[in-house]
């Protein structure tokens, strides 16, 4: 007998395309890094130079620092996708067997799996901007609501995978 899965899954549709599309930003991260690390690089330290005399007061050490933090950061984005990614996926293909409202399903699968794309692009917006803010704090203060919606998204999200685990999986079945 075959079965057919369709129905556990759709609900959770959302939620797996985003963990997917993180993996996806993760991988296109990792070929990108191969292929143009060298010009990331300086493009980054173009940034840099562009505000020199404002930012960094014309201090090299500094613009140095902010495009190695900036490179780190880039490359936390593709940390970031990978796990968080890989994990949300995986929620959500447990949260699509759990005996819980089909509205709840679609709700928390796509708290996973867009909360997971949202960080990790978080790290990116973040490196991206590093160079031309002169450090980590003045890059991040505009854009930290990205990260405490997407991060909160992927917090709740897990909060309500463990309770629909706990009580779909010690219901008492009569």
């Amino acid at each position: 007998m075959k079965t057919n899965y369709y129905n556990e899954f759709r609900n959770i549709r959302y939620g797996i395309l985003f963990s997917l599309l993180t993996l996806l930003f993760g991988f296109g991260l990792v070929v990108t890094f191969g292929v143009y690390e060298e010009e990331i690089l300086q493009i980054f330290s173009n940034k840099a130079e562009y505000v020199s005399q404002t930012i960094y007061e014309g201090d090299e050490a500094k613009m140095q620092k902010s495009v190695k933090l900036a490179w780190n950061h880039l490359n936390n984005a593709r940390l970031h996708a990978f796990s968080l990614g890989t994990a949300s996926l995986t929620l959500c293909v447990l949260l699509a067997f759990l005996s819980i409202n089909d509205n709840m399903k679609t709700i928390v699968g796509f708290l996973l799996g867009a909360g997971a794309l949202g960080y990790a692009l978080f790290w990116m917006w973040l490196a991206i901007r590093i160079p031309g803010a002169g450090s980590v704090a003045s890059a991040k203060e505009p854009i930290r609501i990205v990260a405490q919606i997407s991060s909160g998204a992927c917090v709740l999200g897990l909060v309500s995978m463990f309770i629909a685990s706990i009580q779909s999986l010690f219901k008492r079945h009569f």
